[in-house]
Formats: C-alpha cells, sequence, structure tokens
C-alpha cells in the first residue's frame, strides 16, 4: 500500500479548490467550511470527554479482530505500508513500479497523473462513491440528499486523464431514507463502496470486465 502523505501547499489547495468549484458548484466551498467547523467541534467535545488514544484502546478490547488504522491493516495482513509523499512524485512512481503490481486501486486521494495509474499492468481503478456522470466529483451523497433523490450509487471505474471519466467496472446503489442524513448515508455508500470494490476486482481477474 502507498499512502499519500504530502502536505499541500497553498497553491495547490487554492487550484483544488477552484477545480471543485467548477465541478460542484458555488456551494461547495460552503459545505467544506461547514465540514470543517463540524469536525472541529466534534473534535473539542471528544477531547473534553475522553482521548483518541482511550477511544482506540477501547476499541481494541472490544473488537480485537478489527483494524482501526492502515498501519493495523498493513501489519494484520503483512503488506508494507510506504509514506509515499506525493503520489506522483518520481519516488512514488519507483516505489510504485516496484511492487509490480498488475491493478491499481485507488481510495480517496489526489487526482492522478498518467504517469502515475498507467504503472500497474492492468491500470488503476478507482471507487467514486456516486454514480457518473450525474454525480462526479465531491462530497459523497450531498448532492444526492440536495437533490431530494431516493437512492445514491457507488461506481468504480477505471482512472484515466479525467474526473471519474474512466470506463465503468461495476456500480451498486443504497436507499436513501427520509430520516437520512449525510453521515449515515455516508455510512452506507462505505459499504455499498467495499461490496462494489470486490465484485469489480472479481470481474477484472476473471476477465469479464466490459
Amino acid at each position: 500500500m502507498l499512502l499519500d502523505t504530502e502536505v499541500r501547499s497553498f497553491k495547490q489547495r487554492r487550484r483544488s479548490l477552484v477545480r471543485n468549484i467548477r465541478s460542484n458548484g458555488w456551494s461547495y466551498p460552503f459545505w467544506r467550511a461547514l465540514e470543517a467547523i463540524a469536525a472541529a467541534t466534534s473534535n473539542a467535545v471528544n477531547g473534553a470527554a475522553v482521548s483518541r488514544s482511550e477511544v482506540s484502546r477501547v476499541l481494541k478490547q472490544a473488537f480485537p479482530e478489527k483494524c482501526f488504522s492502515l498501519a493495523e491493516l498493513a501489519d494484520k495482513y503483512r503488506m508494507p505500508l510506504t509514506a509515499a509523499g506525493n503520489l506522483n512524485s518520481e519516488a512514488a512512481v519507483r516505489a510504485l513500479g516496484d511492487c509490480d503490481a498488475d491493478l491499481g486501486i485507488v481510495l480517496g486521494t489526489r487526482i492522478l497523473k498518467p504517469g502515475t495509474f498507467s504503472v500497474p499492468r492492468l491500470g488503476c481503478i478507482n471507487l467514486h462513491k456516486g454514480n457518473v456522470p450525474e454525480y462526479r466529483g465531491m462530497p459523497p451523497g450531498f448532492w444526492e440528499l440536495y437533490d431530494g433523490a431516493t437512492t445514491a450509487g457507488v461506481t468504480v471505474h477505471f482512472v484515466d486523464k479525467g474526473l471519474d471519466t474512466g470506463d465503468i467496472v461495476a456500480t451498486g446503489s443504497v436507499h436513501i431514507a427520509k430520516t437520512e442524513t449525510p453521515e449515515s448515508l455516508l455510512e452506507k455508500l462505505h459499504a455499498e463502496g467495499a461490496r462494489t470494490l470486490a465484485t469489480a476486482v472479481a470481474l477484472i481477474r476473471d476477465g469479464s470486465a466490459n
């Protein structure tokens, strides 16, 4: 596993913001601001009540078979975990080449350049929590709720030069309840996304992907 650990510069963040506004409209920065406020408030409350280390300790005692971090997951399955910096850097591309991977799986990282996503023999697939092309970009589940949709989808597609524009391998969907919140819908999308991703990998393995 290669982990993108580079801290983005102000210039990079500004470019990313402009790109997301073009994709998602002017409400995107307001959503990001609300998300940051909610996270800060939650952290403040949690910090006053109990430390994160104490939460981790209790979770590990209650669910010893589960992994709560990438480091724990890597240790459990004996998979090397490499802090690769910027995944589009020459060092990261070399590290990816050293893996001799048949297929790359992209989860929640920066937009990859062809020099990175073309390294695995079969290319890379990405899990997008939304139907494409209707709900490309971010944030997952938000626009479906905003539009009053009754379902939300997940899409596994090959990575190409565009934003969520590659050939689709597999899709899935979840029901949106009348009492749904962004948080509860996201949990549903996480679960459905894992199932759909496993299906997509099996299709590619068997040569059945379109």
